[in-house]
């Protein structure tokens, strides 16, 4: 098992994809404090404000799926010994030094972004151990996203959904696919590049295998007959 130690930008950066992976995430309670204060800071910009908060609700939404580390000073001690200065980005760090440590020696990688900090981290763990966050993701394309949303988020997205409101960063031809917060699939759509198509139940025809369907209500199925369709 891998275990996936995220700072704050690296978590931000991977708010749509976060449960993707092979691997168990890991957040310092110091990462959670950090997204708090990006939701309520006048000098940070409406989008990351905007993704802090998302990523706030899919966090809520899935509280078993991630670990909570709780900072203590008594973790400071490796980085005071090395003369590092202190500030939450290291604070963050020494939590995933300690984690590393003593919870899963020789599993944990530490996730970040932020190259002065990954410069720090390679003092404390093995190059490889250190990842961006798109490295988590450079294999797992697999054509479409799977989102649970709450009501008032299903709202918000069929009335949005045709005005270039591209807010999972789908890429072109990728579909998502909605669920309710019991994981029940309620519709399916494809992102264009500008808004939602709908995905319906068509048929394909082929040369060498005559009319093509997908099995009703297998979605996935269907996704693989549309985009023999539309794409």
């Amino acid at each position: 098992m891998k275990y996936y130690f995220y700072d704050t930008s690296s978590l931000i950066l991977n708010a749509d994809t976060l449960f993707e992976t092979n691997g168990k995430i890991v957040i310092s309670s110091i990462v959670l404090s950090e997204l708090e204060n990006i939701k309520s800071n006048d000098n940070k910009d409406i989008e990351t404000k905007q993704t802090a908060q998302q990523l706030s609700k899919i966090l809520t939404r899935n509280k078993d799926k991630y670990e909570i580390y709780i900072f203590k000073k008594s973790m400071l001690k490796p980085l005071i010994d090395a003369d590092l200065e202190i500030n939450n980005d290291t604070k963050i760090l020494a939590c995933a030094i300690d984690y590393d440590k003593t919870v899963h020696p020789d599993e944990t990688y530490f996730i970040t972004n932020d190259l002065s900090l990954s410069n720090i981290a390679n003092l404390f763990f093995g190059e490889d151990c250190i990842l961006q966050a798109e490295d988590l993701h450079k294999d797992s394309y697999i054509g479409y996203k799977e989102i649970a949303m709450s009501e008032e988020e299903l709202a918000d997205f069929y009335q949005n959904m045709n005005n270039d409101n591209n807010q999972y960063n789908l890429l072109v031809n990728e579909y998502i696919i909605l669920k309710d917060k019991f994981n029940n699939i309620i519709d399916q759509y494809c992102w264009t590049g500008h808004s939602y198509r709908k995905v319906k139940y068509s048929t394909f025809k082929s040369k060498w295998f005559g009319e093509i369907k997908p099995i009703k209500e297998d979605v996935y199925q269907l996704l693989t007959v549309d985009s023999l369709v539309n794409n």
